[in-house]
């Protein structure tokens, strides 16, 4: 990445360079030149896990061995359970060389229990510096909060002891009323519950089971679906067992961890660690990763938009043709026997041979061909330029010229109280903010009260009380901006209200879809996909790389517009009979590849589907159909020229493919989408002319051969 500088860090807890790279691709978006990276301030993945740890209180290497294994595994967040200590014992455990890296938030245990109790988590001090809050609800259940800008996450920890069979009830007690309560929901409009630890039961007895056992599923799980919950485990491995429990010949998966289903899509890899040699438990350690560079908006801090690449490669034209007037079509016409007229040679050469055409000479007659199509309907007609780069979401929305202005001068005072004063340092600064400051003045003028009480003043600038009045100066322009704010949310909200009772009266359909949550008009982005671990295995994984997300799309893409693999040589002898030309009807065939004419091609045209979607060049059959009979004399000549040598254009072999969505989500998986491949529409037009001269051809019984 250039221009990019790294802070020097010694936490080994930190995302490396190629994960920022593959941030910064899929959100199309770049650091600030030479901005400087805190890689303790970036986000881009949440590596989590839980682990039954069999008590900590007779053995002090099993809690140095966990915090060793997280610092070499990078991971984030870990929950432990049944470590049979309290907060003021388990204070002394933490060994001094990870009091730095990890800090560790203890429940209490039961006290007439000497094993079977207590719950901790252990956070990373990177994630600690968004802690919020946690709280002790029981020996068995302890809860925990992350805060970041735009996302909240609630991290559920529970131990399931074998004797108390009321935990897991308590445990759902909890998450419905923090899910109801109105404090939480006010610290973040979007909230990730992730609940894990050792639930002492499984969901399912076939796959979660070693050897296998019926076991109606407990009530448990579903009453966590209905909170919206889902196993983290199964959303990435369907069918795969993965226990991990292992005792006296039986193995099950009890440590597991649930997580919103709304943001299970950001789920990208699950891992059972034996733990064997790192805390002697016989429970595994099970880790979960997820992909947090969207969702939590820091990440973003000091980036702005890429510029987006130019070409028709990475743009789609499309033309509105629907009201358009006669007198445009005339203008359309007309441009195009302009460009006709002076043209200094013939755009189809005549060779003596028809083998003396090349595919370069074709393209190039096809580029000047649509070339002059195209230069005319951008010149006549409306049109819309969509960059297909331009999918991905804007979190930071556009902000009024004056929103923008008061943030510059927020920035200016933060430079002059908290920072290096580099904003007022150079020699030009007193200038060049005297003439930022007086254009800042016009943005109030249409409200006499808004402007005297923003207007700042430009005499004895950078001075202590000059600064002292900004503060005040900005505090009234944010109120200001605010008050703007909340009047264009209020008529946003009335303008959609007033759309909805409009569909709701003339458009049945729109509304039915939208109150029956049918997400019709889905977009789908491809910017990480769900991919195999390892080839042809059935375990599951999310690549968030740009050039892996690349290569995945494209072979699951070419597999599904693969060309048929018909090989007649491995066909049994009946088969390669059947299939054997015949010899026949050989001068009625020839008719299909007779010269086109003028009248054909005016007759086919007429029958296309005028709403059919046009091809990267944007031309569709409305103004294929409006084309001067000059230029149509070009094309049917040229369509001639390809029936007679066999080549085409490579334009009319390149297409675009879209990604619909099926019925159900999309999940990041290919085959939740049905592609259609925009081709060319001359490139259609012709074809569907041969199709005509077949279907003729076969219409009549004396051409049809019966067995």
């Amino acid at each position: 990445m250039p221009n990019i500088r790294v802070q020097n860090n010694k936490n080994k807890n930190k995302a490396n360079l190629e994960n920022i790279g593959s941030f910064l691709i899929s959100q199309r978006i770049r650091y600030e030149e030479q901005q400087q990276i805190d890689l303790d301030a970036l986000y881009l993945t949440l590596h989590i896990g839980t682990h039954n740890i069999n008590g900590l209180a007779g053995d002090n290497a099993k809690l140095y061995g966990i915090l060793s294994w997280m610092q070499e595994n990078q991971v984030d967040i870990l929950a432990l359970n049944e470590t049979n200590l309290d907060q003021k014992n388990g204070f002394f455990k933490m060994p001094n060389s990870f009091k730095e890296q990890f800090h560790i938030y203890w429940s209490s245990k039961q006290h007439d229990k000497q094993k079977g109790s207590g719950v901790a988590l252990i956070c990373s001090r990177k994630w600690n510096k968004h802690y919020q809050g946690h709280k002790f609800h029981s020996p068995y259940l302890l809860s925990a909060y992350f805060l970041f800008r735009n996302v909240l996450f609630c991290i559920w920890i529970v131990y399931a002891a074998p004797q108390n069979k009321t935990i897991l009830h308590d445990t759902l007690e909890q998450l419905k009323r923090e899910m109801c309560d109105d404090t939480i929901k006010k610290k973040s409009n979007n909230i990730v519950h992730i609940l894990m630890g050792d639930f002492n039961l499984i969901s399912n007895g076939h796959i979660d089971r070693t050897p296998p056992q019926h076991i109606s599923r407990p009530k448990f799980f579903n009453d966590l679906e209905t909170l919206g919950l889902i196993d983290s485990y199964r959303k990435l491995n369907r069918e795969v067992p993965g226990n991990t429990y292992h005792r006296e010949g039986v193995s099950t998966r009890i440590d597991q961890i649930w997580i919103s289903e709304n943001h299970s899509n950001n789920l990208m890899n699950f891992s059972i660690t034996p733990s064997t040699y790192i805390t002697h438990s016989d429970h595994d350690i099970v880790t979960l990763t997820m992909d947090t560079s969207v969702l939590i908006r820091n990440n973003r801090k000091n980036t702005v938009y890429d510029k987006l690449p130019n070409g028709n490669a990475h743009t789609r034209v499309l033309y509105d043709c629907d009201d358009i007037e006669t007198e445009k079509w005339d203008k359309f016409q007309l441009n195009i026997k302009d460009q006709l007229n002076s043209l200094d040679q013939e755009i189809l050469e005549d060779k003596v041979s028809l083998t003396e055409y090349s595919q370069e000479d074709i393209d190039r007659y096809w580029d000047i061909l649509n070339g002059i199509i195209v230069s005319a309907a951008d010149s006549e007609l409306p049109r819309k330029v969509i960059r297909l780069h331009n999918t991905f979401l804007r979190y930071n929305k556009k902000k009024s010229r004056t929103e923008r202005h008061t943030n510059n001068l927020l920035k200016l005072l933060h430079n002059f109280h908290y920072g290096n004063q580099q904003m007022i340092a150079t020699a030009d600064a007193k200038s060049r903010w005297a003439r930022k400051i007086a254009k800042y003045n016009q943005d109030y003028v249409t409200s006499t009260e808004d402007y005297n009480k923003c207007n700042i003043a430009m005499h004895d600038m950078f001075s202590d009380n000059w600064f002292d009045t900004l503060k005040t100066k900005v505090n009234c322009r944010l109120r200001v901006d605010y008050k703007k704010y909340k009047a264009t949310e209020m008529k946003s909200i009335k303008d959609k209200i007033d759309k909805r009772v409009e569909i709701t009266q003339k458009d049945q359909t729109t509304w039915l879809s939208s109150i029956l949550d049918r997400n019709t008009h889905n977009n789908i982005v491809i910017d990480k996909v769900i991919v195999n671990e390892e080839p042809g295995g059935s375990t599951k994984r999310l690549a968030t790389e740009p050039g892996e997300v690349k290569e995945a799309v494209d072979n699951d893409f070419a597999s599904m517009f693969r060309k048929r693999n018909t090989l007649q040589n491995t066909l049994t002898p009946i088969w390669q009979q059947i299939y054997e030309p015949a010899g026949k009807f050989k001068e009625v065939m020839e008719s299909t590849i007779e010269e086109i004419t003028m009248e054909e091609w005016n007759n086919t045209i007429k029958d296309l589907n005028k709403k059919s979607t046009a091809g990267l060049s944007g031309i569709n059959y409305k103004i294929i159909l409006q084309l001067p009979e000059e230029l149509v004399h070009f094309l049917v000549k040229f369509g001639n020229l390809t029936l007679q040598t066999g080549l085409v254009p490579m334009a009319w072999k390149t297409s675009i493919i879209l990604p619909i969505p099926k019925p159900t989500n999309f999940e990041y998986n290919i085959l939740n989408t049905r592609p259609i491949a925009l081709l060319d529409c001359f490139r259609k037009t012709f074809t569907k002319i041969i199709t005509n001269r077949d279907t003729i051809v076969a219409a009549y019984p004396e051409n049809v051969q019966t067995n």
